[in-house]
């Protein structure tokens, strides 16, 4: 397909460290539960349902609210990681100019992502506004590539996992998302 791909992804052993220090402390913390958990709730609720567009909406309104919460309660390894990728993005786009790019990330993401794009004054096209009537209709070849990648990836990290190939914490968090790759597989097989 000639598509080239740059990995703008960042974490490193100190930032799970970190993460998990954030997460222990703020859990004990009864005011940052009372302003945080309706927020996270609400955010839960609406990814349950799948509504992923309306979640996202323009502003980002409880993404951003997530996040403030955080933030104001001396939360930042989070923060820290956007800005790594933030700065990986712009490397990218100086790497790859006058070339489209298509950036791929998780929910969580998205708001820091699109301003971080839009303060590099490149032109933000977001997906549903991208060919939206056809934007999960794909071909076969491609879906085909996409189950591949996926499996691919998913035997790769149960090969590490089962070697010891990552440090304990680094195993921990890896071992919890190996289950998730089925999950995407069955949404791969069924939506797209």
């Amino acid at each position: 397909m000639g598509i080239k791909v740059v990995a703008v992804d960042w974490w490193d052993e100190q930032y799970f460290n970190d993460q998990l220090v954030e997460e222990i402390q703020m859990s004990s913390d009864i005011e940052f539960n009372k302003e945080f958990c309706p927020i996270r709730d609400k955010r839960i609720a609406g990814i349950k349902i799948g509504n992923l567009v309306q979640l996202n909406n323009g502003k980002q309104t409880l993404v951003r609210k997530h996040y403030s919460v955080t933030d104001k309660y001396g939360c930042f390894t989070f923060e820290t990681r956007n800005i790594e990728i933030c700065n990986n993005i712009k490397l990218a786009f100086e790497q790859n100019s006058k070339m489209r790019v298509m950036t791929i990330f998780g929910l969580d993401h998205k708001y820091y992502l699109d301003d971080c794009i839009t303060n590099t004054q490149e032109k933000l096209v977001h997906a549903p506004e991208w060919n939206s009537d056809n934007f999960f209709n794909i071909n076969k070849k491609t879906k085909s590539l996409i189950l591949k990648n996926l499996l691919g990836s998913k035997l790769l990290l149960k090969s590490r996992l089962e070697s010891g190939y990552y440090s304990q914490i680094l195993h921990k968090h890896f071992k919890m998302k190996l289950p998730q790759f089925d999950q995407w597989i069955i949404t791969v097989e069924n939506n797209l």
